[in-house]
């Protein structure tokens, strides 16, 4: 005959176990289950530029690394501390003006960079080229950016870096750079020789640039001289020995 002592202690013994089954159970789902992923949340409170400033792959990159921990949302030079940044300002690699990169017809349509953009690829002789038809001078709101002879210039004194200009370019031809950064104010890919047929200052990777730049800022890629500003120290030496007015020192005015 089973005791009522044998009954008693079956059922503590059960619940004992079920209760450390629910102790592990809770421990295991707290570990199993994955840290929830803020990606889309954080992106959408980012410029959407893709600048690149942060160090990361676009603001989608940022906001990956700000979901895992790793970052956070001052990471970005254009909210950090949610003021205007002053150590970078918006730059538009090119310098064809109508001097130096006449145009090969006159446009006469409606006064935006992607409508010329879509009669015969522009009406500058150059397809890598700033179209000056002012998108990004009624893009910007603090008034730093001008359409003169023919191409955009920008004010770096004036620009707040806030990235509206950027979307503005058909051609992608404005970026984000360091307010003492130098710059190659090109962005063609031709050989030489069509590049002088087209533009007097266009870049034709001839290489004088990387000559005299003692700290190796400056590469030549797809016909195209870069300079990288983790090694710049904007001496200017590149500026000076640039037969063409190509690379430039901010700032800007």
């Amino acid at each position: 005959m089973i005791s009522f002592a044998n009954i008693l202690t079956a059922v503590f013994a059960v619940g004992g176990i079920g209760l450390l089954l629910g102790i592990g159970l809770s421990f295991a789902d707290r570990k199993i289950i994955p840290a929830t992923d803020y990606t889309d949340s954080i992106t959408d409170r980012l410029p959407g530029i893709n600048c690149g400033a942060c160090g990361y792959a676009g603001c989608t990159g940022l906001a990956q690394a700000i979901s895992g921990g790793t970052a956070s949302i001052s990471d970005c030079p254009l909210l950090k501390d949610e003021e205007p940044n002053s150590q970078t300002t918006a730059f538009i690699a090119c310098n064809g003006h109508l001097s130096v990169s006449p145009p090969k017809f006159e446009y006469q349509g409606e006064k935006s960079c992607h409508a010329a953009a879509l009669i015969g690829g522009g009406h500058k002789q150059c397809i890598y080229g700033c179209l000056g038809n002012g998108s990004c001078t009624l893009a910007c709101p603090e008034d730093a950016i001008k359409t003169t002879d023919g191409i955009a210039r920008i004010n770096s004194s004036l620009c707040t870096s806030c990235g509206k200009c950027l979307k503005s370019c058909p051609r992608n031809l404005i970026k984000l750079i360091h307010t003492k950064s130098t710059a190659v104010r090109c962005s063609g890919n031709d050989d030489a020789k069509k590049t002088r047929t087209i533009c007097k200052s266009g870049c034709v990777a001839c290489k004088l640039c990387i000559k005299v730049c003692k700290n190796g800022a400056i590469n030549i890629k797809n016909n195209l001289a870069e300079i990288d500003e983790k090694y710049c120290e904007s001496c200017g030496h590149c500026e000076v020995a640039c037969p063409f007015n190509t690379i430039t020192t901010l700032p800007i005015v």
